[in-house]
Parts: structure tokens; C-alpha cells; sequence
């Protein structure tokens, strides 16, 4: 019988790297790009900035949008009116006013 150590042709160096080494130094890729990510979010919401995408519906369309529910426009008509997209008006127009 062979020996498993014979059958890999590769310099013992390169077989450590290669073999054990990689899931090691993927992980800790990870863990890095995790830990700069968590420190990049806690310094911006020191600055008080938000993350995510700005809304579509700015508070001014939706009044607009409202008001013209109540002429008995449709959803499709207003959304077009006040060039947004009527999934977003949908959206919108379901919570209530505060």
C-alpha cells in the first residue's frame, strides 16, 4: 500500500497552505471584513447618518397622493401623476397617518 503522503506530488509547504491552511485563512477573512463592517456602521450612526435606500414617497407625495385617493383617481393613475412606481404607493398609502 501507499502512503497518502505519496500520492501529493505538491512541496509539503505548499500542501500545508493549500490544504490546511485555507479554511483557516477564509475564516479569518470573514471574520475581518465582519469585524470592519460592524465598526463602519457603528462610526456612521455616530454621525447620525442612516443606511439603506431614501424612500421613493417623500412625505410631500404622499399628501399629494392622499388628496388624489379622495378624487377618485385610481392607484395606477396617481402613481403615474407623481412619477413613482404603484407598488411603492401601495406600500405607502397602507400605513396610517401619525
Amino acid at each position: 500500500m501507499r502512503s497518502p503522503q505519496r500520492l501529493c506530488t505538491a512541496p509539503p509547504s505548499k500542501k500545508r497552505s493549500s490544504v490546511c491552511g485555507a479554511p483557516h485563512t477564509a475564516q479569518f477573512e470573514r471574520d475581518l471584513i465582519q469585524e470592519r463592517t460592524r465598526a463602519g456602521l457603528t462610526a456612521a450612526a455616530v454621525r447620525s447618518r442612516k443606511s439603506g435606500r431614501k424612500p421613493v414617497i417623500t412625505d410631500d407625495k404622499l399628501k399629494r397622493a392622499r388628496r388624489m385617493v379622495g378624487k377618485d383617481l385610481t392607484v395606477r393613475e396617481i402613481a403615474t401623476r407623481l412619477k413613482v412606481g404603484k407598488t411603492a404607493l401601495y406600500e405607502a398609502l397602507k400605513v396610517e397617518p401619525a
